[in-house]
């Protein structure tokens, strides 16, 4: 697989990944990602660790040109890896069966991934972190609608935080208030740069990408391959 767009996207569904799969992507982590796997107690939690950790060292090494052992990751202060070296960006993200990573050259990226689960304060969430116009959309929307509306916004909004290195009980500033007012009611207006994609994926789930500082538009540049086991050996034995 030649790695020739300026921004791609992997999706990995936990299930579709066999055994050897699994132990390929391990083989490739540093001794620091090995000690922290010993030290879980759940196995979808080491699954996706293993597969997120194994996806960014075998996809930024062929990136950098090095083996996935020596790709330079630091983990910030607010816990995004980051490359140690070079301006390349990206960002990694699971919920349930899904492991999501992007990467791209820009300025910065987020990604994130969710299981659509229904809960009596989705309204409550929103108001503690989203802009008002999005709020009072959320409330003029009853049932499914208000529910998928939810998790494609929260999608975006964790994406945009990500990117931006911020937690989420961050206070934004005015200007990052209206970048989110029209990441959410805008979809054709970009400002300062900053794009998203938004895409829901088999099994209820919803995927968003922020990216800022992308030298074309998203629509141009994305590639989008979803991870099966002949993609994993054939990346990671090239």
């Amino acid at each position: 697989m030649s790695l020739t767009s300026s921004l791609n996207l992997f999706i990995v569904n936990i299930k579709n990944i066999d055994r050897s799969s699994l132990d390929l992507f391990r083989s490739v982590l540093d001794i620091e990602e090995k000690s922290r796997i010993l030290k879980m107690k759940r196995r979808i939690a080491e699954e996706r660790f293993i597969i997120g950790r194994g996806l960014l060292r075998t996809i930024l090494s062929k990136r950098l040109g090095c083996s996935p052992e020596s790709v330079p990751v630091k983990v910030e202060d607010n816990g995004k890896p980051v490359l140690s070296c070079g301006s390349f960006q990206f960002n990694i993200a699971h919920s349930g069966d899904y492991v999501v990573f992007a990467a791209g050259e820009c300025e910065c990226l987020g990604i994130d991934v969710e299981q659509v689960i229904e809960k009596k304060s989705l309204l409550d969430i929103a108001r503690t972190s989203f802009p008002e116009q999005v709020c009072r959309r959320l409330e003029s929307m009853r049932g499914e609608e208000q529910l998928n509306q939810f998790y494609k916004d929260w999608t975006l909004f964790e994406a945009f935080i990500k990117a931006k290195g911020y937690g989420v009980f961050t206070r934004l500033t005015d200007k990052e208030q209206i970048l989110l007012n029209q990441l959410f009611l805008n979809n054709n207006i970009q400002q300062d740069s900053l794009q998203h994609y938004h895409q829901i994926l088999p099994e209820n789930y919803h995927l968003g990408l922020v990216v800022d500082g992308l030298s074309e538009s998203i629509s141009d540049s994305l590639e989008i391959i979803e991870w099966l086991p002949e993609k994993i050996n054939n990346m990671v034995l090239a």
